[in-house]
């Protein structure tokens, strides 16, 4: 085995925090001019490391998930024991809620016998704030503006579903609704804008679809109000000769202007937000 070979066999079983110059970043191997802040193993190999906002590192080795400080590499908490549930849908588990100290983890299992769950955690602490049934694989989460509530999409489907809305209190686990969303979007590829307490969801990458949606949801009691879907034969012709190495660039989330809702797919489409009617 090479040299280069050990040393990424290595870096499955511990992590190291080098410094250069004034910044800390992690980093595989040591390099010249860097020196090692912090180290630390593990027993068994690092499945995956996540960092949040805060600095913190969030590490699911074995069965065991443990919380590091990012600057001194000290412990925070850990759960000994802790089976997660597999996701084929691009929203990893766990999720750090934008603005709140807590980590929601999804289809989680305390024990080999417990049912899954989806648990609040304490991100500082680790201390469990609430426990409720597992959701479907979550992959995308929204904070709605000036509350405490997140908006969870989650998948029914792998590729193409019709996704399911739920309206989550981040202090008790509560769902204040949850709704199945009628229209199917691609599993990565659901935009969100919050509006006059109505929720916008759309295609973030209409060309790799064969359509595009846009829709307005009630984020009071999860109603669908109106949705507008476009299919054309020259999306699903430019679909299929999408040349190689194309970067495709995102759409950018709906405008609101003059009572208006003005979406950019093809081109620029504006409707009444009331309605959802193209004018």
């Amino acid at each position: 085995m090479g040299r280069w070979e050990k040393e990424a066999t290595l870096i499955h079983f511990f992590l190291a925090l080098l410094v250069v110059g004034s910044a800390a970043i992690p980093a595989r191997a040591q390099t010249e001019g860097s020196a090692t802040v912090w180290e630390k193993h593990f027993p068994h190999a690092i499945n995956w490391c996540r960092r949040t906002s805060g600095g913190i590192l969030i590490v699911y080795s074995g069965k065991t998930l443990t919380a590091i400080n990012g600057p001194d590499g000290k412990q925070l908490w850990s759960f000994p024991y802790i089976e997660l549930g597999g996701s084929d849908s691009g929203w990893t588990s766990p999720n750090e809620v934008p603005g709140f100290p807590i980590l929601l983890i999804n289809r989680a299992k305390l024990s080999r016998d417990d049912s899954e769950h989806l648990l609040g955690v304490d991100l500082m602490s680790g201390a469990i704030q609430w426990k409720q049934d597992a959701l479907n694989d979550p992959f995308q989460l929204f904070l709605i503006y000036k509350s405490d509530r997140v908006l969870l999409i989650t998948n029914k489907g792998r590729i193409l579903n019709k996704p399911v809305l739920t309206l989550l209190d981040t202090r008790t686990g509560h769902a204040d609704w949850t709704t199945e969303y009628s229209n199917k979007f691609s599993s990565r590829g659901i935009g969100f804008s919050e509006w006059n307490d109505h929720a916008y969801l759309f295609n973030r990458f209409p060309p790799l679809t064969f359509y595009f949606s846009l829709g307005r949801v009630d984020l009071g009691n999860g109603k669908p109000l109106w949705e507008f879907t476009k299919h054309t034969f020259q999306q699903v012709a430019e679909i299929m000769i999408v040349p190689e190495n194309t970067i495709v660039l995102e759409s950018p989330p709906p405008v609101f202007a003059g009572g208006l809702v003005i979406f950019e797919a093809k081109y620029l489409l504006a409707f009444d937000p009331a309605t959802g009617k193209q004018v």
